[in-house]
């Protein structure tokens, strides 16, 4: 046992260091999901000193821990679900004849106020926005004829348009929890 110890104390050390790693990234979204704002953590740092850890010591199989850092799948799980936003947009403005060109409009910014807090983006046309707190996804989105509208997605209701040719409107959405929430869309100057 004192040979096994003394081989892997290096292991024991890089696993250590990884696990606290982990430890801090799972502590950080769980403080994000309570608070106002996304808390950060410190995804992959673990995984990879598990790994390197599980790698050189007596035992390869311990490298498995490193699957236990939540950084990989909240990367696959946002890669996916992007995918999907941006299949289901694109593919909603290609059938309902809206212009499918994205383009971003200079010295402007599009802002969203979501229960009193303001979110600055820049306006980009014909692309999706999510805001990730709330969950809310949407698009500014041009007819042919050149009028305005904002595409949102209001889950079980599905995609719906809401005419924008004005610079600020007031209209309800669907939070994360799946309440209804008021939004306040507004193309100001930079």
């Amino acid at each position: 046992m004192q040979q096994f110890i003394t081989e892997n104390a290096l292991t024991f050390i890089l696993i250590g260091i990884g696990l606290f790693f982990v430890i801090m990234t799972y502590g950080a979204a769980y403080e994000s999901s309570k608070s106002d704002h996304f808390i950060s953590g410190v995804p992959f740092v673990g995984m990879i000193f598990l790994l390197i850890g599980g790698l050189i010591s007596t035992f390869k199989p311990l490298a498995l821990i490193c699957l236990i850092d939540p950084g990989p799948w909240m990367m696959i799980c946002t890669a996916v679900q992007d995918y999907n936003n941006n299949k289901k947009f694109f593919g909603y403005i290609e059938k309902n004849g809206f212009t499918p060109d994205s383009e971003y409009v200079q010295n402007q910014l599009l802002t969203i106020g979501v229960e009193g807090k303001i979110w600055e983006l820049p306006y980009r046309t014909n692309y999706p926005y999510l805001i990730n707190k709330q969950r809310i996804t949407f698009a500014v989105i041009i007819d042919g004829a050149g009028d305005r509208y904002i595409l949102l997605d209001k889950r079980k209701e599905g995609l719906v348009t809401i005419l924008f040719n004005e610079d600020r409107i007031e209209t309800e959405g669907i939070d994360s929890k799946g309440k209804n929430v008021a939004l306040i869309f507004e193309v100001k100057p930079e």
